[in-house]
């Protein structure tokens, strides 16, 4: 598909980071902003915790004020025990392979999206992806490499996040298929099809 072609990894990955031991983190990277649907992330994770006290949800993001006091506010609502398993972070560009790469899960709840930088980067450190339907891109891919929601909503979101966290084995695999299919956004891989491209347009 040639949309993808356009989309090279980074080359300055380590291996360390690409095999590094996972912790029982769910990653979130992005804005606070209301169409990432930050809050749905949130409820999700809230409503199902305490069946799995081990893990966390990492948030790495910005946001205006407002969102971020939102965000505060809803936390301050919760078990004092389940908000202390939120982690709110900022947002270092050159951090976000760091994070992905020690997290064993990463979440999207978007109203649309294309092909998201921040899969393609959870995927080259094997880490799969929890996600709304957002997109074609989404859709077609996440199933194989991840979890995907049935639909937009809270309820299929939690779904799946509870899958993604009891099945250690249905993990692994996924993430050993992200580090596999994460090949195809080679630098190497996407000149070639774009060499490939030219001469079919020159014969």
């Amino acid at each position: 598909m040639l949309f993808i072609t356009l989309l090279p990894l980074s080359e300055e990955i380590s291996e360390m980071e690409r095999l590094g031991e996972k912790k029982p983190v769910i990653q979130f990277v992005g804005r606070y902003g209301p169409e990432k649907g930050l809050n749905r992330i949130l409820e999700s994770f809230a409503a199902c915790a305490a069946d799995f006290p081990e893990w966390v949800l990492r948030i790495n993001g910005n946001g205006l004020e407002e969102e971020i006091l939102a965000v505060e506010k809803y936390l301050a609502q919760l078990d004092p025990e389940t908000a202390q398993r939120v982690e709110l972070e900022g947002l270092n560009a050159e951090e976000v392979i760091e994070h992905f790469a020690e997290s064993s899960l990463a979440v999207m709840a978007s109203d649309f999206e294309g092909l998201p930088t921040s899969f393609l980067d959870a995927m080259q450190v094997g880490t799969p992806l929890i996600s709304y339907p957002s997109s074609w891109a989404l859709r077609e891919m996440v199933p194989e490499v991840g979890y995907l929601a049935e639909e937009p909503s809270v309820e299929a979101l939690q779904e799946q996040m509870r899958l993604a966290m009891s099945d250690a084995e249905l993990r692994a695999q996924k993430s050993a298929l992200c580090l596999e299919k994460s090949r195809t956004f080679s630098p190497e891989d996407v000149v070639r099809r774009w060499e490939n491209l030219f001469e079919s347009i020159h014969r």
